[in-house]
């Protein structure tokens, strides 16, 4: 009797959903594979890689009709990559260091529809080149999420975007202007450090304290506007700038 009720115990405990993985390569001659398993939602999420990938690294939209909706934590860090990357319209999810010190290079596009960017999800891929539009439904950008990437072309940040955490896109080499959301309610320390910006910057209502050099060493050259609602700014928070006109 106590032998049945202890089945029928974990019978109540234990998750009747079982998780499977597999792997998946683009062609039958592909020199690498993708591993994956099953989300508890049916869909699937990325989670490494098996061999060398010579050309692109696809991420593909479906495996065996399910779903590809995420990338996982780590789960092409410290690859060696040295090729692009291409993700589905599918992907909702890119985790913490997914591709920290993965060795992409090229342009990076990601996905429109996009809702979760990881900490230091692309930091130090100091081979990503050309311009970053972050996806309209990315409400936060995590802390070293694109520290020391190597673009050099324009950013532009999603018109909802509340929260942008410390070293975001430090030492990256974006060029232009900069345009910040009226929503942006946060700013990390370092967030925009040592970058190329050009003309004029305006920091919106809403952000109450720009912390220490956030934005040092960019370049603006043109006129610096600050929010009624600033109430502190962090040592050499614009050090090295070159802002002109009357503050």
């Amino acid at each position: 009797m106590l032998f049945i009720s202890l089945i029928l115990c974990l019978t109540l405990v234990l998750p009747a959903y079982a998780y499977t993985s597999g792997s998946w390569s683009p062609s039958a001659d592909a020199t690498y594979s993708l591993e994956y398993w099953e989300l508890e939602n049916g869909t699937l999420e990325i989670t490494g890689l098996t061999g060398t990938v010579t050309d692109t690294l696809t991420i593909p939209s479906t495996i065996n009709d399910k779903t590809v909706t995420s990338i996982k934590s780590s789960a092409f860090s410290y690859s060696s990559l040295d090729v692009p990357v291409t993700f589905p319209d599918t992907l909702t999810k890119i985790g913490d260091g997914a591709f920290r010190s993965s060795g992409i290079t090229g342009t990076l596009t990601l996905p429109s529809g996009l809702v979760t960017l990881g900490n230091g999800a692309f930091e130090r891929c100091s081979g990503l080149t050309g311009d970053l539009v972050i996806p309209q439904r990315i409400t936060s950008i995590g802390s070293y999420t694109f520290d020391k990437c190597g673009f050099n072309g324009t950013l532009t940040l999603p018109d909802n975007l509340v929260s942008i955490a410390e070293y975001a896109f430090r030492n990256c080499s974006f060029s232009g202007t900069l345009t910040l959301p009226s929503t942006l309610t946060t700013i990390g320390d370092h967030a925009f450090y040592n970058n190329k910006f050009s003309g004029a910057l305006t920091i919106p209502d809403g952000i109450t304290t720009i912390e220490y050099y956030t934005f040092y060493g960019c370049t603006f050259d043109g006129a610096l506007t600050l929010p009624n609602s600033l109430t502190a700014i962090g040592d050499y928070a614009f050090g090295d700038c070159l802002f002109t006109g009357i503050l």
